[in-house]
C-alpha cells in the first residue's frame, strides 16, 4: 500500500486507495493482456509448426515426384537411344537389301537381253537351215 499510516489525513488514504485501485486495475489488464498474447502467440507458434510440416511433407512429396519424372526420363532416353540404334540398324539391311535387289535386276535384265539374242540367233539357223533344206 502506498498510504503511509504516519502523519496521513484521511483525504491522503482515499487518494492512494484510489491510485492502488487504478495501478491494480492498470497491473489487471496489462497481465490480461499478457495472457492474451501469450496465447496468440503459442496458437501462432502452434500454426507455423503445422505449417512447417506441411511444407516439409509437400517438399518431399515434390522431391519425391521429381525423381520418378527423372527415373521415368532416363527410362525414356534409353529405349528411344536402343530404338534409334534398331532403326539405324534396319535402314541399313534395307540400304543392302535394295543394292542387292538392283544388282539381281541389272544381271537379270542382262540375262534376258543375252537369252533373247540367243533364241534370235537360234530362230536365225533355224529358218535359214529351213531355207537351205527347202533348195535341196
Amino acid at each position: 500500500s502506498f498510504a503511509s499510516p504516519v502523519g496521513d489525513s484521511p483525504s491522503d488514504a482515499t487518494s492512494n486507495r484510489r491510485n492502488n485501485s487504478k495501478v491494480s486495475n492498470t497491473k489487471e489488464k496489462y497481465e490480461a493482456a499478457s495472457k492474451s498474447d501469450r496465447r496468440t502467440i503459442h496458437r501462432l507458434t502452434s500454426e507455423l509448426v503445422a505449417l512447417n510440416k506441411s511444407s516439409k511433407a509437400e517438399s518431399t512429396n515434390k522431391k519425391k515426384i521429381i525423381l520418378k519424372l527423372q527415373k521415368d526420363n532416363d527410362d525414356l532416353t534409353s529405349k528411344v537411344t536402343t530404338l534409334t540404334a534398331q532403326k539405324n540398324t534396319l535402314e541399313g539391311i534395307v540400304r543392302k537389301q535394295r543394292i542387292q535387289r538392283n544388282h539381281i535386276e541389272r544381271e537379270h535384265h542382262k540375262e534376258v537381253v543375252h537369252l533373247n539374242a540367243e533364241i534370235k540367233r537360234r530362230d536365225n539357223t533355224i529358218q535359214t537351215t529351213e531355207v537351205y533344206l527347202k533348195r535341196l
